[in-house]
């Protein structure tokens, strides 16, 4: 490392002549691109030089004070966006095991339901007249429980008693068609992800519905049935065959997953696993998984709960299936048309109502647990001029964005806020944690947020010029220095965190730092409490080298914790993702670009059409459109690998999984001669990729140890 006396390059450089690129927005498809004259590079505003002894002055400093970083969620990244279900499956064991919460079925969880929805005297008199049920031997009138019993014995008794509680309960719904109990263990419902996909998945009964929060299916399935239009739903199995509760729950957590992707105002999913014995109830919010133990289904007791439940589970009430009915859709043909989104502000005067300019959002996670960002693009009523929503949950104690948002105000290259909206939702109301006594200690509570911002919330990958892009990342990471000199970091530079300015905007509003959810005050002394079970979670794609191998202050190879420079090294990871992705004109190059169009967790919008160019990139035909690949011509093995992920080593989860495979989970090239009975084997699937961080920055690979962070004696001996 140069001597603190000796020149060194600025933390933030100021471009100068000798250093300005540009690319002109009249270079041609066919031909590559060319260096246009000085003068046409935009302009920028001046950011201020930072010699090395300044730098290593802010970096003992705030050494001192931020004595670790945020702990590290387990690794979700693998080789590809369009994973097989066994690596799925894997994703969310890691993602769900560490919030797993089983509740005791003494505590009343299960029990306080849906009460103001079935009484116990309107039960008692559904079960005295029921075709299903036994009243004289207090039975439900389902296969006894033998060695030999299989699934598809119990199928069908269990859905006619689910379809006569329902039309007892909900008639004028049943009648009308809002609500219906589907048999879809033979029906593939399709999936959705960050990119195209052709797996499939089959939960054993669903309940159908319509309402303005639910569309028919983005592809066409037997009896319109999809996770698009699911309330919820029904795992079935029987007791010689039960597979283990990691299992079992991993299998429940996929139908799940694919019901929070594709109904994106979803709060929380609850559903039964119900067997020829007993039941358990399941419920999902972005805090994780929370269940209860086993009811036996020949206590009495337990019979007035499991109808309770399933009528609350087929309510046409929203509100009781965990629907944020603050946005709201007009259906037509079955398809959401149009829609509106009402929000409330502590600067505001009552109820504000947008309309959405999209009917689904321009980005949201595909993720059960987190923060779960949501950027909706709406319409002010008053303007006419689009806004930016984001909806996202946060950690209970976590300073809220609103805060840091308040103290940038009038800062350009950062969104602005026109309110916010906090405190709109907490994932302990949702699972009956009312007292602060009642709250476990291993739970980590979330809270919803939601902020209305100035900015019209163009995506990066929406750029139509090189310029365009560069002026963007000139702003953003102006911006970026305008928070630190406030004393904000942002600590979380991805791809759909940089926005786009207005067309036309001046220099210093061109692009925009939006996402300050992770940020944290600099001068500030930070602990990070024992309660924190989540981590820090995300795509990891654009993280900087040394955040993926953070971990414990302790060890000797910790290299302190997140700063400015690992968010500047963030900001390069983004900016040759769209370099390697896209030419000057903002297309794709090739058709095998198409995966690096979304992000991990999934930009929802049309697909930009690639356009038909030797494989080249945004600098030129010299450079690989794949920067991950030490050679252009290499290929992964697997099916649908993304070429930009980020893939680091990481330790096994503690639960073992079970032998056994679920063919319902299966995508459908997988599941020819499928017998109900049993499952056919399961080919086996490429083994989870291990090693050092492969990090899409031209080419090659970076070990764990970032070469662009300041080493110093002083600063490792003050952490």
């Amino acid at each position: 490392m140069p001597d603190p006396d000796e020149s060194a390059p600025p933390a933030f450089a100021t471009p100068t002549a000798s250093r300005r690129y540009a690319f002109g927005s009249a270079d041609s498809i066919e031909d590559p691109p060319r260096t246009p004259t000085r003068s046409s590079l935009p302009k920028s505003l001046p950011l201020r030089r930072a010699n090395s002894q300044t730098m290593l002055a802010n970096a003992r400093a705030f050494a001192e004070r931020q004595c670790f970083s945020t702990p590290l969620a387990p690794s979700l990244a693998l080789s590809s966006l369009d994973l097989s279900m066994d690596q799925r499956k894997e994703q969310l064991e890691d993602e769900l095991v560490p919030s797993i919460l089983e509740v005791s079925n003494k505590s009343g969880f299960a029990s306080s339901l849906y009460r103001d929805l079935a009484s116990d005297e309107e039960i008692k008199a559904f079960l005295q007249k029921a075709d299903v049920y036994d009243w004289q031997n207090q039975r439900w009138l389902l296969p006894e429980s033998i060695k030999g019993l299989k699934e598809s014995e119990i199928q069908k008794p269990l859905v006619e008693l689910l379809n006569a509680i329902l039309e007892h309960f909900w008639g004028e719904e049943f009648a009308r068609g809002l609500r219906k109990v589907v048999d879809t263990h033979t029906t593939p419902l399709p999936h959705k992800e960050a990119v195209e996909t052709d797996y499939k998945s089959r939960p054993d009964c669903s309940v159908k519905a319509e309402g303005p929060s639910f569309q028919l299916p983005h592809q066409e399935t037997k009896e319109d049935i999809g996770y698009s239009n699911m309330a919820s739903f029904f795992e079935f199995k029987v007791e010689a065959k039960r597979l283990g509760f990691i299992k079992e729950l991993l299998q429940v957590a996929a139908y799940v997953r694919q019901m929070f992707i594709q109904q994106p105002n979803r709060q929380f999913i609850r559903a039964l696993l119900v067997s020829e014995q007993r039941f358990t109830l399941f419920h999902f919010d972005r805090s994780g998984v929370q269940h209860s133990q086993e009811f036996d289904l020949g206590n009495t007791q337990s019979q007035y709960l499991f109808v309770r439940l399933v009528v609350g589970l087929c309510s046409p009430h929203e509100s009781d299936l965990g629907f944020d009915s603050s946005i709201q859709w007009e259906i037509e043909n079955g398809r959401k048309a149009s829609g509106t989104l009402k929000t409330r502000g502590d600067d505001c005067n009552g109820e504000i109502t947008y309309t959405l300019a999209n009917v689904d959002p321009i980005w949201s996670s595909f993720s059960i647990r987190g923060s779960c960002t949501t950027y909706w693009r709406v319409i002010d009523p008053q303007s006419g001029e689009k806004r930016l929503v984001k909806d996202s949950w946060r950690r209970e104690g976590r300073e809220s964005e609103k805060t840091f948002l308040e103290k940038a105000k009038g800062l350009p290259g950062v969104v602005q806020m026109i309110h916010c909206e906090d405190n709109r939702a907490e994932t302990k109301i949702f699972r009956g944690f009312i007292k602060g006594s009642d709250v476990p200690e291993n739970f980590q509570n979330l809270i919803a947020i939601r902020i209305i911002m100035k900015n019209s919330g163009r995506l990066l990958i929406e750029f139509t010029s090189a310029q365009e892009l560069v002026s963007a990342f000139q702003d953003a990471i102006a911006g970026h220095q305008l928070l630190y000199e406030i004393k904000i970091l942002h600590r979380d530079i991805a791809m759909h965190n940089i926005l786009l300015g207005e067309p036309g905007a001046e220099p210093g509003n061109r692009g925009m730092l939006a996402g300050l959810d992770m940020a944290i005050f600099i001068d500030s002394d930070r602990e990070i409490p024992e309660s924190n079970v989540n981590g820090r979670s995300g795509d990891r794609t654009y993280w900087p080298i040394a955040s993926l191998g953070r971990k414990n202050p302790d060890d000797d190879s910790y290299d302190g914790p997140h700063d400015h420079l690992d968010d500047l090294e963030a900001f390069l990871y983004v900016f040759a993702y769209m370099t390697h992705g896209y030419n000057p004109q903002g297309a794709m190059f090739d058709k095998a670009s198409q995966e690096l169009d979304r992000e991990a967790r999934g930009v929802v919008r049309p697909v930009k059409a690639p356009v038909s160019w030797s494989p080249g990139s945004f600098l030129g035909p010299q450079s690989s459109p794949n920067p991950c690949l030490d050679d252009p011509s290499e290929t992964t093995p697997n099916r649908g690998t993304s070429s930009r992920l980020i893939t680091i080593g990481r330790n096994q989860g503690s639960h073992k999984r079970a032998p056994e495979e679920d063919p319902d989970d299966q995508p459908e090239s997988k599941r020819s001669g499928y017998d109900a009975e049993g499952p056919d084997e399961d080919p086996k699937t490429p083994s989870r990729p291990r090693g050092r961080a492969r990090i899409p920055v031209i080419r090659g690979e970076l070990t764990l140890s970032s070469p662009l962070r300041p080493k110093d004696s002083s600063v490792k001996k003050a952490l």
